[in-house]
């Protein structure tokens, strides 16, 4: 009976506390490689641009040839100053419309005074603060082109005429 009672070697103690030793020391360096990894391929990756094997397509809004460019009179609307003792300048400007076809042109140039009114109330009574700046220059074609789309749209509305793109020819702020 002597013989059953025989205590555990430390052997098996040993190899167990090796094991454990062994997944832990995996553990610790497994998962921040793996992070690290993961964080490259979907982080870093990402920003560093794609691999140099595919080439990049860049998407540009295309102009029909059928386009037609249409060039408005130049306008002039006077400029609010932030000191009221100065004389108010004058924004002297002139745009041109990129048409989808020529109806669309057509349309534009027979109905021409309400087209130019719109556009003369976007850019009437700014601040020569903004006027400067170019964002809000952009800001103010943007306008211009939803603007005029939305006339074509009251005066045809099963047409399919569209400005395309508005741009300035001429942009001056002129000191009296």
């Amino acid at each position: 009976m002597a013989d059953e009672q025989q205590e555990p070697t430390p052997a098996p103690k040993a190899s167990s506390s090796l094991v454990k030793s062994l997944i832990i020391l995996g553990i610790v360096i497994l998962v921040p490689a793996i992070l690290g990894l993961v964080t490259f391929q979907f982080v870093l990756r990402p920003m560093l641009g794609k691999d140099s094997t595919t080439q990049t397509e860049f998407e540009y809004d295309v102009i029909p040839p059928t386009a037609v460019t249409l060039e408005f009179q130049e306008d002039q609307v006077s400029v609010l100053t932030d000191d009221p003792n100065v004389s108010s300048p004058l924004l002297i400007y002139q745009i041109a419309m990129v048409c989808k076809n020529a109806q669309t042109a057509s349309l534009i140039q027979d109905r021409l005074p309400h087209f130019r009114a719109k556009i003369l109330q976007l850019h009437r009574n700014r601040m020569r603060s903004e006027l400067n700046d170019p964002y809000m220059q952009d800001t103010l074609l943007r306008q211009s082109r939803q603007e005029a789309n939305i006339l074509l749209r009251q005066f045809d509305p099963h047409g399919s005429q569209e400005v395309l793109d508005v741009m300035y020819t001429k942009f001056t702020i002129f000191d009296l």
